[in-house]
C-alpha cells in the first residue's frame, strides 16, 4: 500500500475520548510524534508535536524524479492510543532518500489491568533499498519487552500490565533508498487500557448480584 497524498493517513483502529482515566497516566515529558523527510542525508521537511490528543502530521519532498512522503494520524486519549501512518520513497535515479513516521510515549499504570491491542504493519522495498516497521512495548520498571511487532503482520491480543509500573510504547515506520526504485512502510494500530476491578469493586459486584438473585426469588 502506497501513501499517495501529503495529508496524514486517518484509519484509527480504536476510537477514544480525551478525558482522564484513573489507573492510566501519561508521562507528558516523554511523549512525542514526528514525521521527517531526508534527501542526501539532510532533513528537508518535518512535522512534530509533544502534546497529547489528536495529531496529524506530514513531511514531503519531490523534485519530479524523486519523492519522499512520511505521514501520521494519531491520538493519545484517556485510556486509548491509536496510530495510522507510514513512510515511502520513490525515485527513477540513484539518490539517498529517507522518510520516517515515529511516535513514542511513556505511561504509568496505577491499578492493574490489561492493554488490548490490534495492529497491522507492512513494509516492502525494491532492490537493495530498505523499509521496516516496528511496534514495541517495554516495561521500564523491569526492562522486559512485552510486545515486539515487526515486518508484515496482522493481529490482535491483550497484554497484562502490573500496578505501579512504568511502560514505554514506540511505533516507527522507516523507508530508505539509495538506488532507483521504491520503498514503503506502514502501520495501523490501536491500544486500549482496561483496569481490573479491585477487591472492593469485586465485593460490591458480588453484593449486587446476590441482591438481584434475592429479588428474583421473592417474586
Amino acid at each position: 500500500m502506497f501513501l499517495t497524498t501529503r495529508s496524514a493517513v486517518i484509519a484509527f483502529a480504536l476510537v477514544g475520548s480525551s478525558a482522564a482515566h484513573a489507573g492510566f497516566i501519561y508521562d507528558t515529558t516523554n511523549t512525542s510524534r514526528t514525521t521527517q523527510a531526508w534527501v542526501g542525508g539532510t532533513s528537508v521537511d518535518s512535522d512534530s508535536t509533544t502534546n497529547l490528543g489528536q495529531w496529524y502530521g506530514s513531511a514531503f519532498f519531490s523534485d519530479g524524479a524523486s519523492s519522499v512522503l512520511a505521514n501520521q494520524g494519531s491520538d493519545f486519549a484517556a485510556s486509548q492510543m491509536t496510530f495510522a501512518g507510514g513512510a515511502q520513497t520513490s525515485s527513477s535515479v540513484a539518490i539517498a532518500l529517507a522518510g520516517e513516521s515515529f511516535a513514542t510515549t511513556r505511561f504509568a499504570v496505577t491499578s492493574a489491568g490489561s492493554l488490548n491491542w490490534i495492529a497491522t504493519t507492512n513494509s516492502s522495498a525494491s532492490g537493495s533499498n530498505m523499509a521496516d516497521t516496528s511496534i514495541t512495548l517495554i516495561n521500564l520498571t523491569t526492562g522486559q519487552y512485552l510486545f515486539v511487532y515487526t515486518g508484515n503482520s496482522n493481529g490482535n491480543g491483550s497484554i497484562a500490565l502490573s500496578s505501579q509500573y512504568n511502560y514505554e510504547l514506540r511505533i516507527s515506520a522507516n523507508a530508505m533508498s539509495t538506488s532507483a526504485g521504491s520503498t514503503v512502510a506502514t502501520y495501523n494500530a490501536g491500544f486500549e487500557f482496561v483496569a481490573v476491578p479491585g477487591p472492593s469493586a469485586l465485593a460490591m459486584l458480588a453484593v449486587g448480584m446476590a441482591t438481584a438473585r434475592g429479588r428474583r426469588r421473592t417474586r
